[in-house]
């Protein structure tokens, strides 16, 4: 799972990943539509609890409901195969009653705004020529600033720091 953590590549940093409480309700739609019918107030009666159960209680609920279905035809089956798959895989990152006690949002909106902002809007902006391996190479500089592990992940990265220009460092030098 560490996605996040292999990305970062900082090693001893406790990784949170959250999988967006919207990504959950369109696979519990899309199975909700398998089974029950695509518009069917079936699906709707069964989709909508099925998603506050998740945002509730977790993936164990959920589970446990999809593997209580009655299945109409074979690509059903293999809908509710692959939604098991899923939800299983991702039960560590769909820890939202957890998320939600320690405060942390479940929903992505937040993040893709400021992915916009930060990694779109400003390399983009007058005067900005980044591209290639500057821009990611910042983000990533800028995600471990913001995020703590500053100290850490420099001491592990020691071979790469630059000499301090002195003007640069003190103004008045």
């Amino acid at each position: 799972m560490d996605r996040a953590a292999v990305f970062l590549g900082v090693v001893g940093v406790e990784v949170i990943e959250i999988v967006d409480r919207w990504h959950g309700r369109q696979h519990l739609w899309h199975l909700a539509h398998a089974v029950f019918g695509e518009g069917r107030a079936e699906a709707t009666a069964w989709a909508e609890p099925m998603a506050k159960a998740l945002l509730d209680e977790g993936v164990s609920p959920v589970l446990d409901a999809i593997r209580t279905l009655q299945l109409p035809t074979e690509a059903a089956q293999e809908v509710v195969r692959l939604a098991l798959e899923y939800f299983g895989d991702h039960a560590p990152r769909m820890r939202y009653p957890e998320f939600a006690l320690a405060g942390w949002p479940v929903g992505s909106g937040m993040v893709e705004s400021a992915c916009k902002f930060v990694v779109a809007a400003r390399p983009k902006g007058p005067g900005m020529r980044w591209g290639g391996i500057g821009c990611p190479s910042v983000a990533t500089l800028r995600a471990v600033h913001r995020s703590g592990p500053w100290d850490r992940f420099w001491q592990r990265l020691s071979h790469m720091r630059r000499p301090l220009v002195p003007h640069l460092v003190n103004p008045a030098a």
